[in-house]
């Protein structure tokens, strides 16, 4: 189910889509160390994508990487492949949600296959970062960093969710 809802962010006032897919039997593991350290490692390269695509950025934003994906999808012969943002990218966000928003890396895994993801460590909140940049490369869509975030945090806020199952 989606639902539109209106979000503050550092940036004003946006409208986002809230998604709630319906109950599928998935299997959520915690990701392993090595996956984690790769996350953290893949998003300790945002930085200089950021400068790649924008020049030098005081405080970088969630904002700004929307806008440096925007000039990664415009430029001519992009540096990085779509693999490399979506991987770059994709972490970044993952652990910008890790760090503000009390979540963490899982892997997902349902009669659809696997992916990482990220969700609350006490409520049944779960975003898909990798998932969401490729969405957006496939469909030269930008705007999306600072939307999932503070859509993801809103929704926190709300009290729409159910606390994790303990299993």
């Amino acid at each position: 189910m989606t639902k539109e809802i209106t979000v503050e962010t550092p940036s004003g006032t946006i409208t986002a889509n809230a998604t709630t897919e319906k109950s599928t039997p998935q299997v959520i593991r915690k990701a392993s160390e090595e996956a984690v350290t790769s996350f953290r490692s893949l998003a300790a390269k945002a930085p200089a994508f950021l400068h790649e695509y924008l020049g030098a950025t005081e405080s970088p934003s969630l904002a700004a990487y929307d806008r440096a994906f925007k000039a990664w999808q415009d430029s001519d012969g992009p540096k990085r492949t779509h693999a490399e943002v979506i991987d770059i990218l994709g972490a970044y966000l993952g652990e910008e949600l890790n760090r503000g928003l009390d979540m963490e890396w899982v892997s997902v895994s349902d009669e659809l296959g696997s992916a990482f993801a990220v969700r609350h460590r006490k409520f049944a909140v779960i975003a898909y970062p990798f998932s969401s940049v490729h969405k957006r490369i496939d469909d030269r869509s930008y705007g999306f960093i600072e939307k999932i975030y503070y859509t993801v945090k809103n929704r926190l806020e709300s009290g729409d969710y159910k606390e994790n199952d303990p299993s």
